[in-house]
């Protein structure tokens, strides 16, 4: 909370309004704290706190029809005192013609330069109604307090609000990954890695070589066999026909001499073929076959394994985005709670929560009336420290005893406070609209 200053020397003295809106004429001496103007409905108490705020806000106040119906144009005329203590005379114009126009002049008359700048050091568009205070929602009373204290979380909102759909999206793919792994098959008899076909393959192949060897060498003893045998009948024959013929016997035995000749190379090329069947065994392949049927069926488990342990491996990972993510929610959310307690909030005790303002960790709603009015009224001069005016639309709320407390606290630092009440005898108005003509009463006429 800031420090109050008793004897600030800004000080709004008179208000006179001419022709504004529903207001024809009021004028409301300022000689205290708390001002209460009163009457009926569309009698111009509204029109004349409309008038404070288009003079002290500026044209942004200004509504689109500030000139009485019948009236050439509406004026506004307020005395203030500044920081230095020079009484100021502050004029707003509107014209149908040429317009809004605000002049600040001086006690001598001089024209003052940047004239809303000297307007804007007693009241701020940020200004809020602490009655206004009282019946909001709140989460509305917990923006208020939050702009207070400087404390903008939409950023960091923003970022909860996109990081928690973005873990959202990231948990349904680790529930889909998750599914998709349980659901793959694993083999856990395989070894860890695929066998090599080609090994075997090699082996075939070799095996093959030496039985197209040993079918050469049985189809050339097959042939020599022949061979043989056509040999062994000639010899009979030649031996017979010796015996018949002898005289043909020395022309025979040089015959047989030659046949006997290559009888025995034949007989040699027999027993050579018979010697290479026995070194070309035939291989059986079937095992070699069977061997690589096993080692077709392993690596199909071993790439199964594989598989599965990819898609667990997709999971894990997945799941890993997705707490790095809720790690940085948590992050986001301790944050805003550091923030919240290294806040500077105008009343000791005060906070926010998940929902709304609390006061020593209670809810602000299931504060009194008379508690909330005060905090309302604090808080209006804390998110404004220097500018003493105050403007409350929903004086009705008051209750007499929070009446007491806005004098208190308007007293105590020295405020400004205009009350809007409708009603026709309010207790203390100041000013009592009737029929766009407000009043000052006497103290004799005053309820």
């Amino acid at each position: 909370m800031s420090t109050e200053n008793p004897t600030p020397a800004k000080k709004i003295s008179d208000v006179e309004v001419r022709n504004y809106m529903r207001v024809k004429r009021a004028r409301l001496t300022l000689d205290g704290n708390t001002f209460v103007i009163s009457g009926q409905n569309e009698a111009g108490k509204s029109s004349f706190v409309q008038a404070i705020e288009d003079a002290f806000g500026g044209s942004k106040f200004a509504p689109a029809m500030p000139i009485r119906k019948g009236a050439s144009e509406a004026v506004i005329l307020i005395t203030v005192t500044d920081g230095s203590g020079r009484v100021l005379k502050a004029e707003v114009v509107h014209n149908a013609k040429t317009g809004r126009r605000l002049t600040v002049k001086d006690a001598d008359g001089k024209a003052q330069s940047s004239p809303q700048s000297i307007m804007d050091a007693f009241w701020a568009e940020t200004s809020f109604d602490p009655s206004l205070f009282l019946i909001s929602k709140p989460a509305d009373q917990k923006a208020m307090l939050m702009r207070l204290a400087k404390l903008d979380f939409a950023k960091l909102d923003a970022e909860y609000a996109t990081k928690f759909s973005e873990r959202t999206n990231v948990n349904r793919d680790v529930d889909r990954l998750k599914a998709a792994a349980s659901m793959k098959p694993t083999y856990p008899d395989a070894p860890k890695a695929e066998a090599s076909a080609a090994e075997i393959n090699t082996e075939i192949s070799q095996a093959h070589a030496v039985n197209r060897r040993h079918d050469e060498a049985e189809q050339k003893l097959q042939l020599t066999a022949s061979t043989v045998s056509d040999a062994t009948r000639t010899l009979t024959r030649t031996r017979e026909e010796i015996a018949d013929l002898e005289r043909r016997l020395e022309a025979m035995r040089k015959r047989a001499g030659e046949e006997e000749a290559e009888y025995m190379a034949k007989h040699k090329a027999h027993g050579e073929a018979i010697a290479a069947l026995a070194l070309a065994q035939k291989v059986d392949i079937a095992p070699l076959q069977g061997k690589l049927a096993a080692v077709e069926e392993t690596n199909r488990k071993v790439r199964a394994n594989a598989d599965k342990a990819a898609a667990e491996k997709a999971a894990r990972d997945r799941q890993a985005e997705a707490d790095k993510i809720t790690a940085r929610l948590e992050a986001i959310t301790e944050e805003k709670a550091e923030a919240i307690r290294t806040a500077k909030f105008p009343i000791e005790g005060m906070s926010v929560d998940a929902d709304e303002v609390t006061i020593k960790g209670i809810p602000l709603s299931q504060e009194s009336d008379m508690r909330r009015l005060a905090i309302g009224v604090e808080m209006a001069a804390e998110m404004n420290p220097g500018k003493p005016l105050i403007l409350v639309r929903h004086g009705n709320l008051f209750t007499p005893e929070n009446f007491i407390i806005l004098e208190e606290i308007a007293t105590r630092r020295n405020l400004t406070c205009i009350v809007e009440i409708p009603g026709k005898n309010v207790a203390g108005a100041k000013l009592v609209f009737e029929d766009g003509i407000g009043v000052e009463p006497t103290a004799e006429a005053a309820p």
